[in-house]
């Protein structure tokens, strides 16, 4: 049987004869940390979260009534499908992946692009973003230049120039994609996955003027090599199912030794993922067994001698490692930052053989319970609030910098930690300066971290009118057609000149529309009409909406659609409620199928236009845009894939949305309305994350949660950008 670089969502038994609490590590000195204090029993429903560090695999299994589905098992992301084409893409998580620091400025990768942060004070403040530089997953620095592993783009050099504008100077191709970098003096060696090390002469680098680095060798080394750590001729190198010491000089392979990294399903269980020295002991991250203790005063003959790892709790899994002084600090997901005095060896002399996840069946083929019952989709569809869940670590003095994963937080964030104990000072969040906006008569509301109500020059410029309460803690807005502004959080609404009104369930993003100078809100069971007045009256939908509805109000009735429906609703002024035409994207089957839903999650948009209501429908991979004209041959679109956020429709023209956190990237895409007709005008993609967007007179405004409003002009077609109003302190 071939060996999977993955580890399999299943229990080790190996050692179950009474597992016992041992705080988690092989010595009684922990050092500290900022995990749980009471790791919990640990639960495997193969649908949660991974852990950071890690990611879920489809594999297909057989349910005791003949049907197949896709099971998931977890598998570490730098270990697994290491031969799969997409192998770097997959890695374009929104996660800050590493970093590196030159004076006061931090200079950290997330996979896609170089992000520059003042670190002067505790709350670190953004510079400026670099993209173009490959699959930029780690980060040294030398001789006050930046030193960047890029994936397939090999070695890519930097040179901080401008405050929060490194320029590139130089680029070494390479064999193997760029996957770690240690220097040491003026040579660099780069882990290069099964091409091995790349060994590389940096000095040219420092010649004035500067030279290009040179490739002195390339040398061997057995498993997958992901990390790598060197002590004058002899290089570490952790290598997904191995451990090896090779010489860079001759390429001699010198000594290796690793757990017994495959369960007996041949599924790696021990990812050797990270390595940091210490005198003649290598400290490797290595998932669930945590960081895994070696003797190398022999480097012929490397000893195991133990693992720290909370062996019942799942989310502890070490991503990274780094030693300061006598400390080490292991990056361990969700668990936190796990801090080891490591001055007297041997710290990890134990071995604890941590609980796997359990093993997935066939469960989920004959159940009939439909995907929104069997996915965690709100952890996906609204990111939950920031937590700790490092995947790796940069000492610093005094502080640690842990660089954080984005998949349970919802946005890339680094924490600043004092090294001696761990305590959080500060903290650098992804910006999410803008959730909804809405404009009319020459006002914007725009609700989030950068909340407020603008009015609007002739010229595009915007100017802060007022910050309403609450209006930072909004989620969804709209305008009336009185000229007053309405928004909601997840509570309550708020219209401007009336009391606030506590809503009795709980409300969504984008949940909002105007019907008049009334307030309609979309709620799981239908709608809800609200007047000046405040009096409520509701429009019960004939079936309820599991997943966040699409609301738009008409004068002749309202149009509702949840993401999960096969048919979008229409319901009367008399409350009767009639099904529109199919939306051309799914059906009732695709729309149960849960491995669609994991591909990507169901979205819905509604918008009104001059010439219908327009619907926008996506699950897995496909997309697609019905003109709800009445008639019997309504207009259809086929759309880009993507993930779908807001669409407003101005004249003949539909602008929508799009955005992509992994790599950080959205779109603005501009359709040609006609009763007959959708075509597809222009794309265009900037960097940042757009969250909704709203039209007014001859404008556009884009909310971007990354820099606040973008500002179009829509007097021609395609829409040109004005300007951009930055929300909020300097991000």
């Amino acid at each position: 049987m071939a060996r999977s670089h993955a580890w399999g969502a299943r229990a080790k038994v190996c050692a179950a004869v009474g597992f016992v609490v041992m705080g988690g590590c092989g010595s009684a000195d922990m050092g500290g940390g900022s995990g749980p204090p009471d790791p919990g029993v640990p639960t495997s429903p193969p649908t949660t979260p991974a852990p950071t560090g890690s990611k879920w695999k489809g594999i297909e299994v057989t349910g005791d009534c003949g049907r197949s589905t896709l099971a998931w098992v977890l598998v570490d992301e730098m270990c697994a499908d290491t031969d799969d084409p997409g192998y770097l893409d997959a890695l374009r998580s929104p996660m800050f992946r590493d970093g590196t620091l030159i004076d006061d400025t931090l200079y950290v990768v997330d996979a896609t692009r170089l992000w520059v942060l003042d670190v002067k004070q505790v709350e670190p403040k953004r510079l400026g973003v670099v993209a173009g530089l490959g699959h930029p997953v780690a980060i040294a620095n030398h001789g006050g230049r930046l030193v960047i592993a890029s994936g397939e783009a090999g070695l890519v050099m930097l040179e901080p120039k401008l405050p929060g504008v490194p320029a590139p100077f130089a680029a070494l191709p390479l064999p193997g994609p760029a996957l770690d970098v240690f220097i040491e003096g003026d040579r660099a060696v780069v882990a290069m996955g099964k091409a091995g090390l790349a060994v590389i002469d940096l000095a040219p680098t420092l010649a004035v003027p500067a030279g290009a680095p040179k490739l002195l060798t390339v040398v061997p080394t057995p498993g997958f090599a992901v990390g790598v750590a060197t002590r004058t001729s002899q290089a570490f190198v952790a290598a997904c199912d191995t451990f090896a010491v090779v010489h860079l000089q001759t390429g001699e392979l010198v000594g290796q030794s690793w757990l017994d990294a495959y369960d007996e399903a041949e599924i790696l269980t021990a990812p050797a993922r990270d390595v940091a020295l210490l005198g003649d002991t290598a400290f490797v991250a290595a998932g669930r067994h945590g960081v895994v203790e070696l003797d190398v005063s022999k480097p012929a003959a490397p000893e195991l001698r133990g693992e720290c790892t909370e062996p019942f709790d799942l989310s502890f899994y070490v991503s990274g490692v780094r030693v300061q002084g006598n400390r080490l600090f292991a990056a361990a997901g969700e668990w936190g930052v796990r801090a080891l005095d490591v001055a007297t060896a041997p710290t990890c002399a134990k071995w604890l053989w941590p609980v796997m996840p359990a093993t997935p069946s066939g469960d989920d083929a004959c159940s009939t319970k439909p995907p929104w019952q069997l996915l965690p989709w709100h952890d996906l569809w609204t990111p939950p609030p920031p937590s700790k869940d490092p995947v790796q670590t940069l000492p610093a003095g005094d502080v640690v910098y842990a660089f954080g994963d984005a998949r349970r937080i919802g946005t890339r964030a680094v924490d600043v930690r004092a090294s001696s104990d761990l305590l959080q000072l500060g903290r650098y969040d992804e910006p999410r300066l803008v959730v909804d906006l809405a404009a009319g008569g020459g006002r914007v509301i725009a609700v989030g971290e950068g909340g407020g109500v603008f009015s609007a020059s002739p010229s595009g410029q915007l100017a802060l009118e007022s910050e309403p309460e609450k209006v930072k803690d909004g989620i969804s807005a709209v305008m009336l057609a009185d000229g007053r502004w309405a928004f909601s959080t997840e509570t309550e609404l708020r219209v401007e000149l009336a009391a606030p009104k506590f809503v009795a369930a709980k409300l969504f993003a984008h949940g909002l529309s105007a019907r008049d100078s009334d307030v309609v809100i979309a709620l799981p069971q239908g709608v809800r009409f609200v007047d000046p007045a405040g009096v409520e009256t509701t429009l019960p939908a004939p079936r309820p909406a599991e997943l966040p509805p699409a609301v738009v109000a008409k004068g002749d009735g309202v149009f509702l659609a949840a993401p999960e429906w096969e048919r979008a609703l229409r319901i009367g002024p008399a409350g009767k409620a009639e099904d529109l035409p199919p939306n051309g994207v799914f059906g009732a089957a695709e729309i149960f199928d849960a491995n669609l839903w994991r591909e990507g999650l169901p979205r819905r948009l509604l918008a009104d236009s001059a010439h219908g209501v327009v619907e926008i429908a996506s699950l897995g991979a496909r997309a697609g845009l019905t003109l709800h004209t009445g008639t019997a041959d309504e207009p259809k679109l086929a759309l880009p894939a993507g993930t779908y956020v807001d669409a407003v429709a101005h004249g003949d023209a539909l602008f929508v949305v799009t955005a992509d956190r992994g790599v950080y990237q959205s779109a603005l895409l501009t359709v040609s309305l006609t009763k007959t007709s959708a075509v597809l005008l222009h794309t265009e993609s900037f960097t940042g994350v757009a969250t909704s967007v709203a039209a007014d007179g001859t404008r556009l405004y884009v909310g971007d949660a990354d820099r606040g409003i973008l500002i179009y002009s829509t007097a021609e077609l395609p829409p040109k950008l004005l300007g951009v109003h930055a929300l909020g302190a300097a991000p």
